[in-house]
């Protein structure tokens, strides 16, 4: 059968399972070492989501939009014609097309960096929300994180998953109100 597009997938699982483990051995072990193991586990997972997030390939139907979407976003040197185009042409949020038109300034037209530095900002976020409200099952957060959310809507939901992380951002700002 097509077992070989699966093998990614169950190799991706058992790294995190694998860091859970670490982190696991690391809350044991409260000398030196037990902390270097804990930012070692928080740094892999990290990259290795990250990473499994952007270079799937083109994952889900939105994708395909997003990545048009970018080919036709100017750069903030293109001419004033060009954004008119462009605002009129994509009917997307002003912030979103704001956010778009830096990113692409930034990384020029290299998709994959757009969608690594979306996936950077988005992990970093729930890393902060994570290691605030989830402090005994970190690792184990981000495994639910894969299985539900992760994996497949990072891209599916680009734009949505944006407000998203700033409510995460203000969940604190409510709970001290």
């Amino acid at each position: 059968m097509y077992i070989q597009y699966s093998l990614a997938y169950i190799a991706f699982f058992l790294v995190i399972v694998f860091l859970f483990l670490v982190e696991s051995i690391s809350k044991n072990n409260d000398l030196l070492c037990g902390k270097s193991l804990s930012i070692f586990s928080y740094a892999t997972l990290f990259l290795v989501l990250n990473y499994f997030i952007c270079c799937r390939g083109y994952v889900g139907s939105d994708v395909k939009a997003y990545y048009t979407f970018y080919q036709d976003t100017p750069t903030i040197f293109s001419s004033l014609s060009k954004f008119n185009n462009f605002f009129k042409s994509w009917n997307y949020e002003k912030g979103f097309s704001i956010y778009s038109i830096i990113c692409k300034t930034l990384f020029r037209d290299s998709f994959l960096a757009f969608q690594f530095f979306n996936s950077a900002i988005d992990l970093i976020i729930l890393h902060s929300c994570f290691k605030k409200y989830c402090k005994e099952n970190y690792i184990f957060c981000w495994f639910f994180f894969s299985i539900f959310y992760g994996l497949y809507y990072e891209m599916y939901v680009l734009r949505n998953v944006k407000s998203i992380m700033i409510f995460f951002l203000s969940i604190q700002y409510i709970y001290d109100r």
